[in-house]
């Protein structure tokens, strides 16, 4: 049995993380405790029976599924406030205060 959830030309988005941290300027070495976060994390999460990775197997999962015309952005999501960058900058400031 097929289910059908969209009419032909319909869209949909997924969004996922990479749970890893990292920085443009290479002040987060690896020597850091949050370093070895967002892999630790992984970790612990495969040990649970569940997957951090599926920003990796995403878009191939979708076109499995039989989507066409798959359109992919990668995005930067500040920690804080320091990006000069002022989207960023704004972008930051937000993921500080949550």
């Amino acid at each position: 049995m097929r289910l059908i959830a969209l009419e032909p030309g319909g869209w949909i988005e997924q969004v996922e993380f990479d749970v890893r941290l990292s920085s443009d300027d290479g002040t987060l070495k690896k020597e850091h405790q949050l370093w070895e976060w967002g892999p630790m994390f992984i970790r612990c999460a495969e040990r649970a029976g569940r997957s951090l990775n599926i920003h990796k197997t995403m878009r191939s999962a979708i076109e499995k599924t039989g989507f066409v015309e798959l359109h992919e952005e990668k995005y930067k999501i500040p920690l804080g406030p320091w990006p000069k960058d002022m989207l960023l900058k704004e972008v930051g400031h937000l993921q500080d205060a949550h």
